[in-house]
């Protein structure tokens, strides 16, 4: 940073991180027809092994509102790739969700890499520390 390039607020920063991941992800994703909201589904039903439809939309709702929400849903039902939408029902990847999570998954890592060049270890845990202290204060 120069001396004549102003000192951006901590909001910016959060801002830009955030529109930068979407953008590489979208990006790195598309290659897999996958947006970044689709790969974060399939990602939570792959850690998760399956979720209800209500815990799955609390998880990601930072990511994607309730209508958006069941619209992508939808997609990935429709698609094939998630199953067990009937009442009461967890759902899951499908077969082809698996195989598509796996792929999917090796690019996520790379753009993983790529994303945190240069930070060290101490750097990261740092961050992730002081943003975590930043919402629990605003959250009191």
């Amino acid at each position: 940073m120069t001396e004549r390039t102003p000192r951006r607020p901590f909001g910016y920063w959060l801002k830009r991180v955030d529109e930068a991941l979407t953008a590489a992800i979208d990006r790195a994703q598309a290659a897999h027809g996958l947006s970044r909201t689709e790969w974060q589904v399939l990602e939570a039903l792959a850690q998760s092994g399956g979720l209800p439809r209500r815990e799955l939309a609390e998880l990601l709702s930072p990511f994607a509102d309730p209508g958006r929400f069941d619209q992508i849903v939808d997609g990935l039902v429709r698609r094939g790739l998630i199953e067990g939408t009937s009442e009461g029902r967890l759902l899951s990847l499908s077969g082809e969700g698996k195989r598509l999570h796996r792929s999917a998954l090796d690019t996520q890592r790379a753009l993983r890499l790529r994303a945190f060049e240069g930070v060290t270890e101490a750097e990261f845990t740092t961050t992730m520390s002081v943003l975590q202290r930043v919402v629990e204060n605003l959250s009191r």
